[in-house]
């Protein structure tokens, strides 16, 4: 459930590369960047059950399970995408729903939770900045929505390897509000998807690291699983996407208040 992007030319890199260093450095990370995205988010809609462990570090466990409902609107009516999660597990939280429009402007996004106790649907607040609660989860709505990089600070660094894949290696500093100084992230150099990011504060200490797997269905690329380790208080967050399917004609109405209620 999370995705967008275009291309840069890879004619005006190859051009003022010799001329001109710095400004080509530039360049071919948001080249990469953009790359990643546009294939991240080349599906219409996705479904798939949805898992969230979350592990402290002396063991103790949560865990959280939802039908997750994604389409992308790719800039129509203003709108990146809209998700639909349903609670399934555990028991206590069956039926709790929770839906969100994330916009075009990165600091508009709309969510409504629905308690089916009370049979009521409430607007919530996005919480961008910190996590609540003592086994809150470590994904903040930074971590997994569409970010316009071009007007972000970027700048390619040394090629690493992450758990054997050959990667491309891109830090970049936020320019508008958001949660982080900067992250680096971690590209596979066969097919451009996401391996690793690493999140920093804005006096540059390790925040945490999140680790992703991929997997290819009708030749588009899905998140498969997700580990997030804070580096402070050793707390995991493991998030298992299953029975995932791709472009299956999800409606506009599936995405509304009223469906909410359903």
């Amino acid at each position: 459930m999370f995705r967008n992007f275009m291309f840069t030319s890879f004619v005006l890199f190859s051009i003022f590369s010799f001329l001109c260093p710095a400004w080509a450095q530039i360049s071919s990370a948001l080249s990469i960047l953009k790359d990643a995205q546009k294939q991240m988010y080349v599906m219409k809609d996705q479904s798939s059950q949805l898992t969230f462990r979350i592990v402290d570090a002396k063991g103790k466990e949560s865990k959280t399970v939802f039908q997750l409902y994604w389409k992308n609107y790719d800039g129509l009516d203003d709108l990146n995408s809209k998700t639909l999660l349903i609670t399934e597990a555990p028991i206590e939280d069956k039926g709790t729903k929770f839906l969100v429009w994330e916009y075009l402007e990165e600091s508009q996004v709309d969510q409504w939770i629905y308690l089916p106790e009370l049979r009521q649907v409430r607007r919530v607040l996005p919480n961008h900045k910190h996590h609540d609660g003592k086994m809150a989860s470590d994904f903040l709505i930074d971590d997994v929505r569409r970010r316009r990089f071009e007007k972000d600070q970027q700048s390619q660094l040394a090629d690493e390897e992450v758990k054997g894949e050959p990667c491309s290696v891109i830090e970049n500093h936020p320019q508008a509000e958001s949660p982080y100084g900067k992250s680096v992230m971690y590209f596979s150099k066969k097919d451009d998807t996401l391996q690793k990011v690493a999140y920093f504060s804005e006096k540059g200490d390790l925040l945490k690291t999140q680790w992703i797997t991929w997997e290819k269905i009708d030749e588009i690329f899905v998140w498969k699983h997700s580990e997030v380790l804070d580096a402070h208080t050793g707390q995991k967050t493991l998030v298992e996407l299953s029975d995932t399917k791709v472009n299956i004609g999800l409606r506009d109405d599936q995405f509304s208040n009223r469906a909410l209620r359903r």
